[in-house]
């Protein structure tokens, strides 16, 4: 058995080791054992021993000693260990509280038959409608929610399997067609607008010359300002008349881009 002497040499020795090793290069270990040596060595190693150094228990000089290196537990002190009655009363006290606190879930007992099941979902409202009209036909009665970022569609737990089983077998119908969007301007119009334009200058350049070079005869030239006026509030109305149909046919286009962008929203 190691006496006391030769225990404090030890941890010096182990002090002096992890110094030395510390110099090469400190560690988590090496300060680890440094701090431990330095602390026994503080606490234990200007204790008395009044003792023979071959008594390693001190048993003759503990009592005369200044520093008390190891006391034994009284014996008889503290709580009487409990018995097996106990504990197995105290087990049984814990068992029913456990099963006060956690009564049987619907995993044990079973869903009610109206209680809803999921049985589809879609990020789209009008991918799931031809399905509940086709479970409605059937007899069951769904019912949609939004959750989330999905459209759910829920039946009573009874009519589960048998809806789970007709969604897998259910063909949706094809989407309705997209509507062709054509933007152009008639021919009607575009001749009006050239003809219009053609017509006008003519006039213009005819009323021009007609009030430079017949100015002195009023007579003719009223009847000529009579028939340009007339000419020229014919080919206007023309020419609004061909602008309306070409405002109807871009009414109609945006009408159908409405239309187009709706079913795209609706069906991706």
């Amino acid at each position: 058995m190691t006496t006391r002497d030769e225990l404090l040499e030890q941890w010096q020795d182990g002090l002096a080791e992890a110094d030395r090793a510390s110099e090469r290069g400190v560690t988590w270990s090496d300060r680890l054992r440094i701090k431990l040596y330095r602390f026994l060595l503080s606490m234990y190693g200007q204790s008395t021993w009044p003792g023979e150094p071959s008594d390693v228990d001190n048993e003759q000089g503990r009592a005369r000693s200044t520093l008390t290196v190891d006391k034994p537990p009284d014996h008889g002190l503290g709580k009487a260990p409990r018995t097996r009655a106990e504990i197995l009363a105290g087990l049984r006290n814990v068992k029913g509280l456990s099963e006060e606190l956690a009564p049987p879930g619907p995993l044990q007992q079973g869903l009610e038959p109206d209680s809803p099941v999921v049985v589809a979902a879609n990020r789209k409202r009008a991918k799931i409608e031809p399905l509940v009209r086709h479970l409605r036909s059937l007899g069951v009665e769904p019912e949609v929610r939004f959750a989330g970022s999905l459209w759910q569609v829920f039946v009573p737990h009874r009519n589960a399997a048998y809806a789970a089983q007709e969604i897998a077998e259910f063909t949706p119908p094809p989407p309705p067609p997209m509507p062709v969007i054509e933007l152009k301007c008639s021919r009607s119009s575009l001749s009006g607008v050239v003809l219009f334009g053609f017509i006008g200058s003519l006039l213009s350049v005819q009323f021009a010359a007609l009030l430079v070079g017949e100015a002195s005869n009023q007579s003719t030239a009223t009847a000529w300002i009579a028939v340009v006026g007339t000419a020229a509030a014919v080919f206007d109305m023309l020419f609004l008349l061909c602008l309306y149909w070409d405002v109807q046919g871009y009414f109609a286009a945006l009408k159908k881009c409405e239309q187009r962008e709706r079913l795209e929203k609706e069906y991706g």
